[in-house]
């Protein structure tokens, strides 16, 4: 029988199916045979879904970036769960922490012009406040004083303190302040709770 048939292909085709498993073709490499011996682009749904995410550069099936590197992953949970939020973050995290090395070397040789946008959208992540990335964070008012404060102090230079516990920790405060401070909130809350009740009553 001729080699080049329709059905010796089709032969062949089974013969190194058997031996290797199935062959999968990119889109336009597939051979061109009689359409009752047609051979369909067809992959799992798992391969689909990794190649989109992390594409098989070097062969024949599709090409791209590498998503998973800036934390795009796929899952078969119907909700991610914290494993695989976590595996993924981590990757994001030491990708971006690759990206900042490379913007560190090109600001260091005053290369400002070559800092990408990815550079500055992980120096916005880690909230580093670089000059070509600056970072203008939004104030409150402290009600101690009622001077502009960054969110997320402990303690603010006029003696009110934001978080007590860290405060403690850090050794901003005594043990003794720690507890009258904690008395004053818990009194405060007890009388909020009070009015609460008093006004769901009055209605």
């Amino acid at each position: 029988m001729p080699h080049d048939t329709p059905a010796a292909l089709h032969a062949t085709q089974e013969k190194n199916e058997a031996l290797n498993g199935q062959v999968i073709f990119a889109p336009g490499q597939a051979p061109l045979l009689a359409p009752a011996y047609q051979v369909f682009n067809s992959v799992s749904g798992e391969f689909m879904a990794q190649d989109i995410v992390h594409p098989t550069i070097g062969a024949n099936w599709s090409f791209g970036q590498n998503l998973d590197d800036l934390g795009v992953f796929w899952t078969k949970n119907k909700k991610p769960n914290e494993a695989e939020i976590s595996k993924t973050r981590t990757r994001l995290e030491a990708t971006g922490r690759k990206f900042l090395q490379m913007a560190t070397s090109i600001e260091t040789a005053g290369r400002l012009d070559d800092i990408t946008p990815l550079m500055r959208i992980f120096a916005t992540y880690f909230g580093e406040d670089r000059p070509w990335n600056r970072i203008y964070w939004k104030l409150a008012d402290c009600p101690g004083c009622g001077e502009p404060v960054k969110p997320g102090i402990i303690k603010h230079h006029c003696g009110f303190v934001f978080d007590p516990d860290r405060a403690l920790l850090a050794t901003m405060i005594t043990p003794e302040q720690h507890k009258i401070i904690m008395d004053q909130l818990a009194k405060r809350e007890t009388l909020e709770n009070k009015g609460v009740r008093k006004s769901r009553t009055a209605r």
